[in-house]
């Protein structure tokens, strides 16, 4: 429903695919719907439950060395990036 949307006003749209380790299967199910709709995926940020806690004791994620962190950062150059491209 929102891909219509964005659709109908013409408006740039990639993907990130969030906890793409909790499921391979709904993972790869995004992937090719992806690839059918001609959406660009600019990152795959991995689960990690230190995320919470580090919410809970308003600590940054990203001072935190880890999967997380380092898709987070790869994200980020990659949203830029893309952003020069459209």
């Amino acid at each position: 429903r929102l891909l219509k949307t964005i659709n109908h006003f013409n408006v740039p749209c990639a993907v990130c695919i969030n906890k793409c380790d909790v499921s391979l299967t709904v993972r790869d199910k995004i992937i090719e719907f992806c690839k059918k709709k001609g959406l660009d995926i600019l990152g795959s940020i991995p689960y990690d439950q230190r995320v919470v806690k580090s919410l809970n004791t308003k600590k940054r994620m990203l001072d935190i060395p880890g999967p997380f962190t380092s898709a987070i950062i790869t994200l980020s150059q990659n949203i830029q990036k893309w952003m020069k491209i459209v």
